[in-house]
């Protein structure tokens, strides 16, 4: 009885032990491995034309993994954000249907609080597919009263809202291929469209992060679906890409910029 006895008191002083020193371990490599962020952008090349592209998927996958970590969307300036981010290797992915996938390593180490990754860019996926770069001066009035909306598109609102101007494109206005927002220069990039006359549609929104990083937001709209008038819209072809044109939202629809 007293071998049983001893053997369980060293048994529970060895257990003790091992349990205290992978406290302290854990306790070493969590002092170690503060959580941090990972900052970058992306870009949207059509043709010759490069811009800062809104709304773009972004993905964080752990390095030689699959699965996503985390995933986020680019704000008006092109830029997303990934938070609670511990120190290692990880791959940023930027994909969406239409484009071919950027992405690149990123090696967030010890002790860094922001790692700031390379820009990715996106380049449309080498089929018949059309991929546009849109270019809108916005105009609030009617026909014949008319005044620039000045830049930026987007920004602050006495509501703690940020307005932008969600587009739709596509051949046929029943069923638009494509959704986006334009960035802070009224500026945005559509990929994977169908050849045909293409239509496209502006709306101003009125969106409030819920989350503070474009992972999840609502949505209101403050107008409806307004056709674009584009001067060059009826001869848009893969050696031409750029549209330049103009969207007339009604006089007291939304905040102008400042």
């Amino acid at each position: 009885m007293d071998r049983m006895h001893s053997w369980l008191v060293a048994f529970s002083v060895l257990l003790g032990c091992a349990s205290a020193a992978y406290a302290q371990t854990q306790a070493r490599q969590d002092a170690g491995s503060p959580e941090g962020e990972i900052h970058g952008s992306v870009f949207a090349k059509v043709g010759d034309r490069t811009i800062r592209v809104a709304s773009f998927p972004v993905r964080r996958v752990e390095g030689g993994g699959s699965a996503d970590l985390d995933s986020t969307r680019t704000d008006a300036l092109g830029r997303y954000y990934f938070e609670h981010v511990r120190t290692g290797n990880y791959e940023i992915l930027a994909s969406r249907d239409g484009w071919k996938q950027s992405d690149l390593r990123v090696n967030h180490k010890l002790g860094r609080s922001t790692t700031h990754a390379q820009p990715l860019v996106v380049k449309p996926n080498d089929d018949a597919k059309l991929a546009i770069v849109g270019d809108i001066t916005l105009k609030v009035g009617d026909s014949a009263h008319q005044k620039d909306w000045e830049l930026p598109f987007r920004f602050e609102s006495d509501a703690g809202y940020l307005q932008t101007i969600e587009v739709r494109v596509g051949t046929d206005p029943k069923q638009p291929e494509y959704y986006t927002e334009v960035n802070t220069n009224g500026e945005f990039a559509a990929a994977g469209l169908s050849p045909g006359p293409l239509t496209v549609d502006g709306r101003l929104v009125q969106i409030r992060d819920t989350d503070t990083r474009q992972k999840e937001k609502e949505v209101k709209p403050l107008s409806d679906w307004i056709r674009l008038r584009f001067d060059n819209i009826k001869h848009v072809s893969q050696g031409n890409t750029v549209l330049h044109g103009t969207l007339l939202l009604p006089s007291g629809v939304g905040t102008p910029g400042k």
